[in-house]
């Protein structure tokens, strides 16, 4: 059930950090959505979604293989 979880977490993660990624290369625009203060479209390339993406795609590989290996050693072991 954990590693499910686990890797449910790793996929939103990876999705979102694309997602950021991609706009941070301005190859995606879209208009913020939940907005609480003054938010504006990101206008070009942002270097620091950029990075913020590719970490947050990283974290959720580590998760997700991490999980993976979990599970395997689960197996193995019973």
């Amino acid at each position: 059930m954990v590693n499910r979880l686990l890797l449910v977490l790793a996929a939103l993660l990876i999705a979102l950090g694309a997602l950021w990624a991609l706009q941070g290369a301005g190859v995606v625009h879209l208009k913020p959505v939940l907005c609480v203060a003054d938010c504006a479209e990101l206008q070009g390339e942002s270097t620091q979604w950029l990075a913020t993406g590719l970490g947050t795609i990283v974290a959720g590989a580590a998760i997700g293989y991490f999980a993976r290996r979990r599970a395997r050693d689960a197996r193995t072991s019973s």
